[in-house]
C-alpha cells in the first residue's frame, strides 16, 4: 500500500487461487485521514449500474507505525496490516 500526499491511495497484493495461479490485484483509491481513520473512496465515481465492490476501511495503528486496512469481505484474508518502513 502506498498513500501520497496529494490524497492518492495505491493498493496492491499477490494472492495464489487453489489451482496454484498467482494473480496480482491492484486498485487506486482516493484518501483522507480523519483521526485515526482512513477513509477511501474511488477515483471515479462508481456508475449507478455497476456492481462495485464496498470501499475499504483503514486505521492507523501505534502513532503512525502501522495501518490496518478491511476490505469488508466475510473472510479472515481480506484485513491487512501494513507496518511503516524506513528507508
Amino acid at each position: 500500500m502506498s498513500l501520497d500526499l496529494a490524497g492518492g491511495a495505491f493498493i496492491s497484493e499477490d494472492r495464489i487461487d487453489s489451482g496454484g495461479t498467482q494473480h496480482t490485484v491492484s486498485s487506486n483509491y482516493l484518501y483522507t485521514i480523519k483521526g485515526s481513520t482512513i477513509e477511501f473512496d474511488y477515483p471515479q465515481p462508481c456508475p449507478s449500474t455497476a456492481l462495485c465492490p464496498r470501499l475499504p476501511t483503514g486505521q492507523v495503528l501505534n502513532n503512525g507505525l502501522g495501518v490496518e486496512v478491511d476490505f469488508g469481505i466475510p473472510s479472515p484474508f481480506q484485513v491487512y496490516t501494513f507496518r511503516t518502513l524506513t528507508q
